[in-house]
């Protein structure tokens, strides 16, 4: 077997459904804050004079229908035609953002458009309670879909995003001084607690700063071995942890957060699923039921094989993507003008700028330029409204 036939079939192995089901849970609940707040900022936002001029176009009527696709994919209802009007109501909305985004808005585009393709709904989901009255088939294949789901979901939100912030980290003193994590925290305005009894641990917060700089430089290597992943999961649950009780921004904790329940062994997710059994499946497997179906389990494999290859596809394309917008980066010309390649890497960057607009729309590639030192650049002035 060749190579690639090699690695298709490592990522066409069998993995248990109830991790991706709750990923669509708390994902969902994640994006129905998200989209709770659109609704309440909806005239700031979207109003060009606030309150006085309107939108040209009705916003309240799209926010509104919003939260009902939102429950609807939190409870798995009509899960493929709910993920197509959720994609296309973030392409209007965080895909075209500018003064008012932040940056899970890149990564809602691209998990977004994958959740359309995903089988989310595989397991505890109204849709698998429907499609269980109306077949009598084998559930077995129904409780697994293959790996490359999760591999997908974690490559797209979570490690492609590491991989182009750490070319801008490295570039900035802040983060290669160990002064990241310390200077987001020490500000007032970017954090919602007071912590300077651990500011001044000196040590604890060079120690975090590297620790996070490290983490985002390690996460797309070490996510292809399974082995790792319990680490990953460890310091990068953390990590969001520490930003859902630190930072004004708890939609994008969360979010992020569900994409790390992607990372729990498939041990895990097994050892539930078995104690479940009864909610997760209906009915034991049956090796002669599934033979005196063999059209049905014959279509169902090769429409669970198609899934995977439009997903796999979508990867793809968002790396090569997110790869261009790392050739904006200061790290990637000054490593090309050592090499002696920077006329090279110029042109693609040229290429990369022209492309943004549709690729930080489309698929959420785009520079992740977060917590760098330009974010608290004039910011020497605190105001207090009373």
């Amino acid at each position: 077997m060749s190579q690639a036939g090699k690695l298709w079939d490592h990522f066409l192995q069998r993995r248990s459904a109830v991790g991706l089901a709750l990923f669509r849970v708390v994902y969902s609940l994640a994006l129905l804050g998200e989209v709770s707040e659109l609704i309440w900022f909806r005239h700031l936002i979207f109003d060009p004079v606030p309150y006085e001029i309107p939108a040209s176009w009705p916003v309240d009527l799209m926010l509104f229908v919003w939260i009902p696709v939102t429950v609807c994919l939190m409870f798995g209802l009509w899960t493929r035609l709910m993920t197509i009007l959720n994609y296309g109501f973030t392409l209007m909305t965080f895909g075209v953002f500018l003064l008012w985004e932040y940056h899970i808005d890149y990564v809602y585009c691209g998990i977004n458009l994958l959740l359309i393709f995903v089988p989310v709904e595989e397991v505890l989901s109204v849709d698998r309670i429907r499609r269980d009255r109306m077949s009598t088939s084998s559930k077995e294949w129904a409780c697994s879909v293959p790996r490359i789901h999760y591999d997908a979901l974690i490559f797209v939100g979570i490690a492609l995003v590491y991989f182009d912030s750490v070319f801008h980290k490295l570039s900035t003193r802040m983060w290669t001084e160990g002064l990241g994590l310390w200077q987001a925290l020490a500000l007032p305005h970017t954090s919602i607690v007071n912590v300077g009894w651990l500011l001044d641990q000196e040590w604890l917060m060079y120690f975090l700063g590297y620790l996070a700089l490290v983490f985002e430089c390690a996460f797309l290597p070490l996510m292809w071995i399974d082995r790792f992943r319990p680490l990953l999961l460890v310091i990068g649950a953390g990590m969001h942890l520490g930003i859902l009780c630190a930072f004004p921004i708890p939609w994008f904790a969360i979010g992020m957060l569900s994409l790390y329940l992607l990372l729990v062994p498939d041990q895990w997710w097994k050892g539930i699923a078995s104690k479940t059994e009864g909610f997760v499946r209906s009915n034991p497997t049956d090796v002669a039921e599934i033979q005196t179906e063999s059209s049905a389990w014959a279509s169902r494999q090769i429409r669970g094989r198609s899934q995977a290859a439009i997903v796999g596809a979508i990867a793809l394309t968002c790396f090569v993507l997110q790869s261009l917008q790392t050739c904006r980066s200061p790290l990637a010309h000054t490593i090309s003008s050592k090499l002696g390649c920077s006329g090279f890497m110029t042109n693609m960057a040229q290429v990369a700028a022209r492309l943004h607009p549709l690729s930080r729309r489309w698929f959420g590639a785009t520079p992740h330029t977060v917590y760098l030192f330009f974010n608290y650049n004039d910011n020497n002035k605190i105001y207090t409204l009373v």
